[in-house]
């Protein structure tokens, strides 16, 4: 009506003041809100004379300019760059063009890069920029696009309604692991605990991929390699078969799985890397030579131990002594925590019969983590050393014989050997004159 596009207010008449005007549109050129409308009015005036004059008006009508945005809320990656198309339908007498503003719902929580201007975009612009969550949940922000037009003189006319894209900012997946104990003795039934947690909240699932990687094809027990994994604790009771420290190392990587239903994952997770140490079983290696000795001989039996194992605490083993007789002396006491690894016992038998002692050797490893006292369940070797006596004669004869009558002289012993037989010398030694 009149109130918006206004009345007549010039017109004049030479015949009369009384001048009476009125007017009739044409809203054909009307299509819909979308679109330059165009009404063309026709005035008719009539003066006091009945004098009639009609003229056309042309009046142009803007449409509100609108602004459309796809998609409305869309879920990236930290990280990851915004993809918000900008499209009108809005089809007025100079283009539209449009601004945007951003609105982080937490300011101090996400770092904006712009990859372009903000003011003077075309239709079918894109919004492509940068967003990095700085924090360990998922962070909001809004872009709020105007759209408006132009006048003749380069000056702002319409300014449309705005719409609003919500993006959430998923944060960088994260996982924290802790594994107790870290080192392990040989099969010791007990194992390692995985405890695992995150600081993320996202939109999709967080979930992590482990990798396990064992030093040696003898390791076994631990949990293999996995993808999309949601298991927060296991244990694995893990198995060196080998005679040397071995390691399983498990590296986990966390990451985000469907987090706006097309993006599979977001990735660029900070992974974690566990090594869990497994000592061998321990062993132990003994040579004694010789096995087999006589009485207080003055070399006695050599010892040599050595051992297949490297660990990770301190190889040690323990020492048990028996001798079969208390008569029997000179052997290293029994003991424990023993590193010597080269000894020499020289053995005395003070019997009439053979004698042993018992050597058991059992390996274990001390303090192997700094807590655990033992890793015990060691192979042991158990050596038997037997000591002769002193070979000995016990003489039966008649102390008085006749000249020229023979001896008889009866030699007998009670030593008992390890083998073979006592056998005897003799010198005869005259008390009188020869001859």
């Amino acid at each position: 009506g009149l109130a918006f596009t206004g009345d007549v207010t010039d017109e004049s008449d030479n015949c009369s003041t009384g001048i009476s005007a009125s007017y009739s549109d044409d809203l054909s050129g009307i299509v819909d809100c979308d679109n330059l409308g165009l009404i063309v009015r026709t005035w008719t005036l009539i003066d006091n004379c009945n004098n009639t004059t009609i003229k056309n008006q042309n009046i142009f009508i803007e449409p509100v300019p609108k602004v459309i945005l796809l998609p409305k809320v869309d879920t990236i990656c930290n990280g990851a760059q915004t993809d918000i198309l900008i499209t009108s339908p809005s089809v007025p007498s100079s283009p539209v063009r449009f601004s945007y503003v951003i609105e982080p719902e937490n300011p101090g929580q996400v770092s904006v890069t712009l990859n372009g201007s903000q003011i003077d975009l075309i239709n079918g612009s894109r919004i492509q920029d940068d967003i990095e969550n700085l924090s360990n949940i998922v962070q909001l922000v809004r872009f709020i696009v105007t759209p408006y037009t132009w006048d003749s003189f380069n000056a702002v006319n319409c300014i449309g309604i705005n719409d609003t894209t919500i993006i959430r900012i998923n944060p960088q997946p994260k996982i924290q692991v802790t594994a107790i104990p870290d080192t392990l003795c040989f099969d010791d039934g007990t194992g390692t605990a995985f405890t695992i947690t995150t600081p993320n909240t996202t939109t999709g699932t967080w979930v992590y991929d482990l990798v396990t990687t064992a030093s040696d094809a003898g390791v076994t027990g631990y949990t293999p390699t996995g993808s999309d994994l949601t298991t927060m604790n296991f244990t694995d009771l893990l198995i060196n078969n080998t005679d040397i420290v071995q390691t399983v190392t498990y590296q986990f990587t966390p990451k985000i799985l469907g987090p706006n239903g097309t993006t599979a994952y977001c990735e660029n997770g900070v992974d974690t890397t566990i090594t869990i140490w497994i000592n061998p079983q321990p062993k132990i290696d003994v040579v004694a030579s010789a096995d087999t000795i006589c009485n207080d001989d003055g070399i006695g039996t050599t010892f040599s131990i050595s051992t297949p194992n490297t660990t990770t605490g301190t190889w040690v083993y323990d020492l048990v002594t028996m001798a079969s007789d208390a008569g029997v002396t000179g052997y290293t006491p029994t003991g424990s925590d023993l590193t010597v690894i080269n000894f020499t016992d020289l053995l005395i038998n003070n019997t009439d019969i053979v004698q042993t002692v018992t050597y058991q050797f059992t390996p274990k490893i001390l303090s192997p983590d700094g807590t655990t006292a033992y890793c015990e369940d060691g192979v042991d070797t158990t050596i038997v050393i037997w000591i002769n006596p002193t070979p000995r004669v016990d003489i039966n004869a008649t102390s008085e014989i006749c000249n020229e009558i023979i001896t008889d002289i009866e030699l007998t012993t009670q030593t008992v050997l390890t083998s073979g037989q006592v056998t005897f010398d003799y010198t005869a030694v005259p008390s009188g004159n020869l001859g």
